[in-house]
C-alpha cells in the first residue's frame, strides 16, 4: 500500500524536472501554468489567459491535432479479449475440475454461449472500429458484460456467488481505459448491479453477506479512483513525449520536424497553395552576451508569441533554429504574405513600445516563398525564403534607451522573475501516491472494524478490532508523511507494515470465508501500479502467499470458497499484468522526456540545462569533499558563423555546427562538451586552473579552426574562447558569468575593440 513513495524531490534522476527551462513543456502539460501568462504586461504581451499554451493562440492548428492523445484502441481491444478469455477459462475449469463450484448444467452452457459470443464479437469487430464508433460499441459490450455477470451471480448463490468478483474486473477496465466521466458512470452501474444481486437473490441477508457486498463496493470505488489517477499521469506523460517530439520546449510552437511534416502534408493536397515565411531575430547573440542567456531565451519566447498573435487559426508557426522561426500560411498568395508581414511588424512595434526601458527590443528580418511557384518540397521552400530573408538582414543596432547601472545579473533576474517559477511540478506526483496509500489503509481498516462489531460466525472480534486499529494507525502515519514530506525511514516502515497485514487480518476475519479477500486487491494493485517489476513482484508474492496460507489454513473452504479463491487470484494476476505493462510504458516515457529535455537534437550534445545541472553537481561534490577536483568552465563561440550560415543556408550551417561538435568532443578527453546556444559551446573541466586551464581552452579553440567550402568560397571557421575556474564563494551562475566575460574579452581582442560595458542598452 505504501511502497513507491520512497522517491523524493532530491532524487538525482528527476533533476531535469526542476530546471526552469522545462516549465513550458512539462508544467503546462501536467496541470500547472507558465508564469509568462500571469504578468503579460511585464513582457509587453497581449495574451490569451487559457491554461493550454498550444490551444491559447492561433497558428497552432496542426500542432494541436498532432498532440491529441491516443485513444489506445489496440490496448482496449487486447484487455477486453483477455477478460473474456479469462472468464471462459475460469467457468470451464470450475465446471470440469474435481474441486470448485459447479454451475447448473443449463446455466453453465448459457453462460459459455454468452461469453464465447462476446469473445468472437470483440475479436472480429473491435479491430475494425475507430473513434466514436469504437467507444459506442465498447460501452454496449461493457454493459452486456455486467449483465452476464449479474446472470452468473443470480444462478450461483447471489451475493455469495464466487463470480461476484468479476464486477471489480469490469470496473477496472472502465476506470483504466475509458474517459473519466464514462468510467465513473460505469463503476456506479456495476455497484448498483451488485446491490441488485443482493436484493433479488437474498431473502435472508446475514451480516456476512452485507459485509461481503460492502467490501466489494468499497474496493471497487477505491481501485477505480486509483486507476483514474494513474490514467491522468499516463495521459500527461504521453502528451509530454509527443510535445518534445513535435514542439519546441522553450516557446511551445512547432519544431522543425513537425513543421516539415505539415509542409509535406499540404503539398500532397491537390490544388493546395500556401506561403512560407522565414524570420530571423537580429541581435540575439549580443543580448545573450550582455544580458545573459536567460534574458536571451525570454526574447525568443516573446518573438514566438508575437508571431502567433499575427497568425490565423489555420496557420502554423515553428521555431526551426536558435533564433530562426518559420510560418506556414495555407492558401497563401503574395498578398497574404504582405498582409501577414504588416500585421507582424505592427505587433512588434507595439511590443517594443510597451517594454521600452525594461527589456531588450525585438528586431527581425523576414523572407517569404510561395508554393508551388518557388518550390515543391519543404527544403526548396525553406531555402528560398531563407535566401530572401538574408538579403534584407542588417546588423543589429542598439536602440537608444538606457538604464543606468543595470547589471547583467539584474537583467536576467528581472526577466526570470517575470516568467518562471522556482519549483516546477514533477511528472510523478509522490503526494498523490501517498494520498492513495492512506485511502487504502482507512478503507480496509473501516471494513475490518465493521467485521469486528458484526455478529458473524467467521470473525474473531478482539483480533479483528486490533487489526482494524493497526490499519488506522498506519493510515495516520501515511497521512502524516504525506503532509510533512516523505522520508525513506517512514516509507520502509509503512512498506513492512503492509507486507505484515494480510496474514493476521485474513485469520482474524475468517480465513477462507473472510470478506477481506477482496480487500487484498488494494495493496496488490498499489504495488503493481507504483513499482517496477523487480520491486513489485516480491512484495506481491508475499501478499499472495499470505492469502493462500490464511485461505487454506483457516476457516471452511467448500466449492464456493475454492472457486472464489481461484477467481480472485486470476483477476489479480490479470490486473498485475496490465498495470506492469502500463508502468513500463510510463518509465519509457520518462526516459524519453529526460533525454529530450537535456540533449540538443542537432549535435546530440547535452544542452544548456544539462550544463547547469551538471555544474551544480560538480560544485556540490567539491564543497562536500575538498579533495575532489576543482571544477572549471570553458566556453567557446564561433566568430563568423553568421556569414557561413548566410552563404550555406541554415542546413549548411547545421552541418558546420555538427562538425564543430565532433572536433570539440575529440579534444575534450574526459571533459563533457555541451551546446549552450546557436553557435556557442561549453565544457566542464575538472582539476585544471590557471595556466593549465588557459592552455586547454586554447587547444579547444585551435581544434575548431578549419576552412569550410561553402557556395564555392572557402570560409574560415574560427572560435573565441573564455575560461574560469571556481573559487570559494562562487555559485554556478557566477562561474558561468565569469567565463562569459572572459569570452567577450577574447572576442573583443580578436576584433580589436572594447568589450561592452556593464551598463547596458535596452
Amino acid at each position: 500500500m505504501a511502497a513507491g513513495i520512497t522517491q523524493t524531490e532530491d532524487d538525482a534522476a528527476h533533476r531535469p524536472f526542476r530546471a526552469w527551462a522545462l516549465q513550458h513543456d512539462l508544467i503546462s502539460l501536467l496541470g500547472g501554468s507558465a508564469d509568462w501568462r500571469v504578468r503579460p504586461a511585464e513582457l509587453g504581451l497581449d495574451t490569451d489567459q487559457s491554461e493550454d499554451p498550444v490551444a491559447a493562440f492561433n497558428g497552432q492548428g496542426y500542432l494541436r491535432e498532432a498532440l491529441a492523445l491516443s485513444p489506445r484502441l489496440a490496448l482496449r481491444t487486447r484487455t477486453s479479449l483477455m477478460l473474456w478469455g479469462a472468464a471462459l477459462v475460469t467457468d470451464a475449469a470450475n465446471q470440469v475440475s474435481p474441486v470448485g463450484f459447479r454451475m447448473p448444467t443449463g446455466a453453465f452452457w448459457i453462460t459459455v454461449g454468452l461469453v464465447v459470443a462476446a469473445l468472437i464479437f470483440t475479436a472480429l469487430v473491435y479491430p475494425r472500429l475507430a473513434g466514436t464508433n469504437f467507444m459506442a460499441v465498447e460501452q454496449s459490450v461493457l454493459t452486456y458484460a455486467s449483465l452476464v455477470i449479474f446472470y452468473q451471480c443470480s444462478v450461483t448463490g447471489g451475493t455469495n456467488s464466487p463470480y461476484l468478483f468479476w464486477f471489480i474486473l469490469t470496473a477496472f477496465y472502465a476506470a483504466y481505459l475509458m474517459p473519466r466521466s464514462q468510467a465513473i458512470a460505469n463503476v456506479a452501474e456495476f455497484s448498483l448491479l451488485a446491490v441488485a444481486t443482493l436484493l433479488l437473490n437474498e431473502t435472508n441477508a446475514t451480516d456476512s453477506t452485507l459485509l461481503l457486498l460492502t467490501s466489494l463496493v468499497a474496493v471497487m470505488w477505491v481501485a477505480a479512483i486509483s486507476l483514474i489517477m494513474q490514467r491522468r499521469t499516463e495521459n500527461a506523460l504521453e502528451r509530454a513525449v509527443k510535445f518534445l517530439a513535435l514542439a519546441d520546449p522553450l516557446t511551445s510552437v512547432a519544431n522543425l520536424r513537425s513543421f516539415e511534416q505539415f509542409l509535406e502534408e499540404l503539398s500532397r493536397r491537390d490544388g493546395q497553395r500556401f506561403a512560407v515565411v522565414m524570420a530571423d531575430m537580429n541581435g540575439l547573440k549580443g543580448a545573450n552576451a550582455v544580458f545573459g542567456h536567460e534574458t536571451g531565451d525570454g526574447m525568443v519566447v516573446r518573438l514566438a508569441r508575437l508571431m502567433l498573435g499575427a497568425s490565423g487559426s489555420r496557420d502554423q508557426v515553428a521555431r526551426i533554429g536558435g533564433d530562426e522561426f518559420a510560418v506556414v500560411l495555407p492558401g497563401g498568395r503574395e498578398g497574404d504574405l504582405i498582409r501577414w508581414r504588416k500585421e507582424f511588424e505592427r505587433a512588434v512595434e507595439r511590443h517594443n513600445s510597451a517594454v521600452r526601458g525594461r527589456l531588450p527590443q525585438i528586431s527581425v528580418s523576414i523572407g517569404g516563398a510561395l508554393y508551388p511557384e518557388d518550390g515543391v518540397t519543404a527544403a526548396d521552400l525553406l531555402d528560398t525564403a531563407d535566401r530572401r530573408m538574408f538579403e534584407e538582414k542588417t546588423p543589429a543596432v542598439s536602440p537608444p534607451y538606457e538604464i543606468g547601472g543595470l547589471t547583467t545579473a539584474d537583467a536576467g533576474h528581472r526577466f526570470r522573475a517575470a516568467r518562471f517559477e522556482d519549483a516546477p511540478r514533477r511528472a510523478v506526483d509522490v503526494n498523490e501516491r501517498m494520498k492513495f496509500a492512506a485511502l487504502n489503509w482507512f478503507t480496509i481498516s473501516a471494513l475490518v472494524l465493521a467485521i469486528a462489531h458484526a455478529e458473524t460466525p467467521f470473525s474473531i472480534p478482539v483480533a479483528a478490532a486490533i487489526c482494524g486499529a493497526y490499519g488506522v494507525f498506519w493510515g495516520l502515519i501515511t497521512e502524516y508523511c504525506r503532509r510533512s514530506g516523505p522520508s525513506r525511514g517512514y516509507a520502509r516502515a509503512i512498506d513492512l507494515a503492509t507486507l505484515c497485514w494480510a496474514l493476521p487480518v485474513g485469520w482474524a476475519t475468517g480465513g477462507a470465508s473472510s470478506p477481506m479477500q477482496i480487500g487484498l486487491l488494494l495493496p496488490v494493485a498499489f504495488y503493481a501500479q507504483t513499482l517496477a517489476r523487480g520491486q513489485a513482484f516480491p512484495r506481491i508474492g508475499i501478499l499472495l502467499a499470505s492469502y493462500a496460507i490464511t485461505f487454506w489454513g483457516f476457516g471452511h473452504h467448500g466449492p464456493v470458497e475454492e472457486t472464489r479463491f481461484v477467481t480472485i487470484v486470476a483477476g489479480m494476476l490479470l490486473i498485475i499484468a496490465v498495470m506492469q505493462y502500463s508502468g513500463g510504458l510510463q518509465d519509457k516515457s520518462l526516459r524519453v522526456i529526460r533525454e529530450s529535455a537535456t540533449r540538443d537534437r542537432l549535435t546530440e550534445l547535452p544542452n544548456v540545462y544539462a550544463l547547469r545541472a551538471d555544474l551544480d553537481d560538480a560544485l556540490l561534490r567539491h564543497q562536500k569533499d575538498q579533495a575532489s577536483p576543482i571544477p572549471a568552465l570553458v566556453v567557446l563561440d564561433l566568430d563568423n558563423f553568421r556569414r557561413a550560415n548566410a552563404l550555406a543556408g541554415h542546413r549548411g550551417g547545421d552541418d558546420v555546427l555538427r562538425g564543430v561538435a565532433s572536433r570539440l568532443s575529440e579534444v575534450a578527453g574526459s571533459s563533457r562538451v555541451y551546446r549552450v546556444d546557436g553557435d556557442e559551446f561549453a565544457l566542464i573541466v575538472l582539476g585544471l586552473s590557471g595556466r593549465a586551464l588557459t592552455t586547454f581552452a586554447g587547444r579547444c579553440a585551435a581544434a575548431v579552426e578549419h576552412d569550410e567550402m561553402i557556395g564555392g568560397s572557402l570560409i574560415p571557421i574560427r572560435g573565441s574562447v573564455g575560461s574560469a575556474a571556481w573559487t570559494a564563494g562562487r555559485t554556478g551562475n557566477e562561474l558561468m558569468e565569469h567565463a562569459e566575460e572572459a569570452l567577450r574579452r577574447d572576442k573583443a581582442d580578436r576584433r580589436g575593440t572594447e568589450p561592452p560595458p556593464s551598463s547596458v542598452l535596452l
